[in-house]
């Protein structure tokens, strides 16, 4: 009774407990992303997973075994240059099986890798398109034969033991226990009985609307899919009878799937691997895709990394434990290409070619709003500095330093001519570095933003990008990258270069390495510690062409673009020599620029549909996070805000406040501001007290701050509900997690009879503080953290439950030992 009790209790007050904080960061790695592959040099279409194995099949060089113990690091171990022509593969243990080369059905053990080895063959009686293997059986999708079930006890000589035609074309086949489930092209789906392999019998069929392609049994489930683009949940509960539970679309035309726990992939070709959630069968969701090399024909899984083949792309790992892509918080439709972004201030500045300077609102990351314009012949650069925004203008080469202070009428203050062709640019102190294209490199002191000077060039290079780091410079140069002194300013010097392989697109500097994007794909890190002896030490693969790099903390982040898909790459790169990819997410018409700011990213994209989207910033150590732990507390007398710093440089804190959960951006009002004179030099925890709430209503926080320079960095967002005012409350006297012991406050608004219990997370109560008539008013009781038998309880979390009279009130515990 007790446990029902609680469990019910806990169902309608969880919320009425505490809210978590809205995450200022994400983990990208735990998201939908392309890993590694192997480019083999082939055509990669069939694949088979088992344990630490892949099976592939490719058509230029035959079957090749991959080991996958290490999925971020797959290599071939074998191969059988004999096997071509595959239309399908299955492995099961030591054995696989293949058919394909027209009319023929191959038996290979695997039990060495390094070493695979033909069994035997056998021709089937017509072309086989599928196959499957369950214990010594193998069961072939004969294309006009139907279904052929094989006997490999013998494995040197497989010998036809039952037949069972089948309606229409035969694709695909796949077996479990004492059933076959086999996709009939334009008949659909058959549910065959196999419990005798000599006389199989069709026991239902339904049809599916398309070309019944490929299949995978889950549950009391198979997910069939049409070769046109759709998966389909087909309930076989009832064998004679199955049903399409639901439906869904696939961005390409599908051509393989494999099914996990809770979701399907899909190898969607040109779309790459294609998630679709199957938690609910009645109604199948669509939740993303991540672009990979190539073209996905063939797919498998294991241990949460999808393998997949893809044709000349060769042999592609998927992390696919995540759920989806990682969405945009926010983004504003930008006129044409933004092919640079800066934010300061809670102000983006974009550089949109012919459409001028833009300049938005992103003060609400969720909620980003237009602002004011500047015209300009093509804006190519941007840059900002405290109320200005220095551009380069790719057209007439020129920098232009545009007032901002007005942000909805930026105008421009002055301009100075850069020989050459002005293409970016970089700030450092009071200098203005421009990569001016057959111009070089050229020093701007900006001392003045109103007298603006060219005090030092270094000419006879090209520059196509530039990155600061100290006393240097960094150029990406045609098919080489250069390292420029700049301690003296007026005679930049050059202090050593490196050839590329590809010419080199852009470039960033995060401590003595260099990250280059390179024009045909692909970041190249090289090692900058001697700038006489560049050397190359890793590279991280790209879609496409690489169009813009940041770094921030010990993480890169770069943007590509590309026919075989385009997206926003997330780069760990805290060991230089090996930079590992922690996550991407597409961006479907690719990206030309990306900058860091605080806890999100800016890509500015190359299509006027989105053309400036927000990204939560990379969590786990690799990017630097300002402030945390934004919580919210009701108290007896308000509702109490409390978060962590981790960097210096704050002057203070803002504090927006609305009514109501789902309270609009339109209702956030400053409310509350905590402001410290000079500079916050030590991180800590911070907290402020909200007092002037009603009883019993829900309150949404923002939280910005405000850095010494002068701008605006939001910091969280955050919603908690005020205690009801003469109604029962109960909450932690003191601070939770409990360490050893503690106590528990609670109000009474009338007198009665109470009764104060403990229970664990199941709702089984394991101690009771308080039961006696008590007078209204507030009470504090110790509790030792010990169950009724005097026993301390172990660490996690319980709940106190407070009955008076017919009032309850609940609070959450932790304990800490």
């Amino acid at each position: 009774m007790w446990a029902i009790l609680v469990l019910g209790l806990m169902g309608m007050l969880g919320s009425a407990c505490g809210a978590p904080a809205v995450a200022q960061c994400i983990d990208y790695h735990s998201y939908l992303h392309w890993v590694d592959g192997i480019d083999l040099r082939g055509f990669a279409e069939h694949v088979a997973v088992s344990g630490d194995l892949a099976i592939l099949a490719d058509d230029d060089l035959g079957l090749l075994l991959i080991d996958i113990s290490d999925p971020g690091s797959p290599f071939v171990i074998g191969n059988e240059s004999s096997i071509r022509q595959v239309s399908d593969l299955a492995s099961d243990g030591d054995l696989a099986v293949v058919v394909g080369d027209t009319t023929r059905l191959t038996v290979v053990d695997v039990s060495d890798p390094a070493f695979p080895l033909i069994l035997g063959t056998t021709d089937t009686l017509g072309q086989p398109f599928g196959v499957a293997l369950q214990g010594t059986y193998c069961y072939v999708a004969d294309y006009e034969s139907g279904l052929l079930i094989y006997d490999l006890t013998f494995p040197e000589s497989p010998m036809l033991v039952g037949v069972r035609s089948t309606p229409g074309d035969t694709y695909g086949v796949e077996v479990d226990g004492t059933w076959a489930f086999v996709a009939g092209g334009l008949e659909g789906f058959h549910l065959v009985d196999i419990s005798n392999p000599q006389q199989p019998v069709i026991r239902g069929t339904v049809a599916t609307g398309g070309i019944a392609w490929r299949l995978h049994r889950h549950g009391h489930d198979v997910y069939v899919g049409d070769r046109t683009g759709s998966l389909h949940a087909i309930d076989i509960s009832f064998p004679a009878t199955p049903r399409i539970r639901s439906s869904v679309d696939t961005p390409g035309g599908l051509w393989d799937i494999a099914v996990g726990e809770s979701h399907a992939y899909i190898a969607d070709g040109a779309q790459g691997v294609h998630a679709v959630n199957i938690t609910n069968p009645d109604q199948l969701r669509s939740i993303g895709s991540t672009e990979i090399p190539g073209f996905a024909y063939g797919i498998g899984l294991s241990d949460g990394h999808a393998f997949v083949a893809s044709g000349d792309g060769g042999f592609q790992v998927v992390h696919v434990s995540g759920q989806a892509q990682v969405a945009p918080v926010g983004s504003i439709n930008t006129p044409s290409w933004a092919n640079a972004v800066a934010v300061r201030r809670g102000v983006a500045c974009t550089a949109n070619g012919n459409s001028g300077v833009r300049l938005y609102d992103v003060s609400d990351p969720f909620e980003p709003q237009a602002l004011g314009v500047t015209p300009m012949a093509y804006a190519a650069g941007v840059a900002m500095r405290g109320w200005h925004a220095y551009v380069v203008d790719d057209s007439r080469s020129v920098l232009s330093v545009v007032n901002v202070a007005d942000s909805l009428h930026p105008w421009v203050e002055v301009e100075l001519e850069i020989p050459g062709n002005a293409r970016a640019l970089e700030l450092r102190d009071t200098l203005a570095l421009v990569a001016a294209g057959n111009g070089g490199l050229q020093i701007v002191d900006i001392t003045d933003f109103l007298a603006p000077e060219i005090i030092g060039s270094l000419e006879g290079v090209f520059a196509g990008d530039v990155a600061v780091h100290d006393q240097r410079a960094y150029l990406a140069s045609l098919n080489a990258v250069r390292v420029v002194d700049i301690s003296d300013p007026t005679a930049p010097t050059q202090l050593g270069a490196l050839n590329l392989a590809s010419a080199s697109s852009c470039v960033a500097a995060v401590g003595d390495y260099l990250y280059v994007g390179t024009e045909y794909g692909g970041l190249q890190v090289v090692d900058a510690t001697i700038p006489a002896a560049l050397e190359l030490v890793a590279d991280v693969v790209s879609f496409g062409p690489v169009e813009d790099i940041v770094g921030a903390g010990t993480c890169v982040y770069f943007v590509d673009r590309g026919v075989d898909g385009a997206g926003l790459h997330v780069v760990d790169a805290s060991a230089p020599s090996a930079p590992a990819l922690v996550g991407r997410t597409g961006i479907p018409a690719g990206a030309a620029s990306v900058a860091v700011y605080g806890s999100y990213v800016y890509t500015g994209e190359t299509s006027g549909d989105a053309g400036l989207r927000i990204y939560r910033a990379q969590c786990g150590g690799v990017t630097p996070v300002w402030a945390s732990d934004l919580v919210a507390r009701p108290r007896a007398a308000g509702i109490a805000l409390r978060w962590t710093v981790h960097a210096e440089g704050f002057r203070g804190f803002a504090i927006q406040r609305a009514v109501g959960r789902d309270a609009p951006p339109s209702a956030f009002a400053a409310h509350l501001w905590l402001e410290e004179s000079g500079t916050l030099e030590t991180p800590g925890s911070r907290e402020i007290h909200d007092p002037a709430v009603e009883p019993g209503r829900w309150y949404r926080y923002r939280l910005r701050g405000h850095l010494a320079g002068g701008d605006v960095m939001p910091l969280g967002e955050v919603e908690a509900r005020a205690l009801p005012g003469e109604r029962l409350w109960l909450q932690p006297a003191g601070a939770n997690p409990l360490r050893g012991g503690g106590a528990l406050r609670f109000r009474l608004a009338r007198s009665g009879r109470v009764r104060l219990v403990v229970c664990d997370p199941t709702g089984r109560a394991v101690r009771m503080l308080l039961r006696e008539q008590l007078a209204a008013g507030t009470y504090e009781v110790p509790w030792d953290g010990r169950d009724g038998r005097g026993r301390a309880l172990p660490s996690g979390a319980y709940w106190a439950l407070l009955h008076a009279g017919a009032e309850q009130a609940c609070t959450r515990l932790l304990v800490i030992r």
